[in-house]
């Protein structure tokens, strides 16, 4: 029989067996993090994970959170950059009209 049927478990039951050992997490929070990072099965809206696939998801935290990945680079502001000159205002070419009250 397949690995898939005989070692698989859905996320709730994971979340259940983690809870009985005191671990505590949450379903959601479960399947955001398998999704994420590829550690599920998915058929439809049927999320199974593996027993590999748990330990891919308690495994990847720790080099995320690595004092490397953590280090943000110092962001130096930009040279401004030179204006263009403007060109002027054109001037009508056009006498003005004088609007007078009768």
């Amino acid at each position: 029989m397949s690995d898939i049927l005989q070692h698989a478990i859905t996320p709730a039951r994971a979340v259940e067996l983690l809870g009985e050992r005191g671990i505590k997490v949450s379903e959601r929070t479960l399947r955001e993090r398998a999704r994420k990072i590829g550690a599920c099965r998915i058929l439809g809206r049927t999320m199974l994970l593996l027993p590999e696939d748990i330990d891919r998801i308690f495994a990847e935290p720790l080099a995320a959170h690595s004092p490397q990945r953590q280090r943000r680079p110092v962001l130096t502001p930009a040279p401004p950059k030179p204006r263009a000159a403007r060109s002027p205002v054109p001037t009508p070419d056009y006498p003005p009209v004088v609007m007078r009250r009768r």
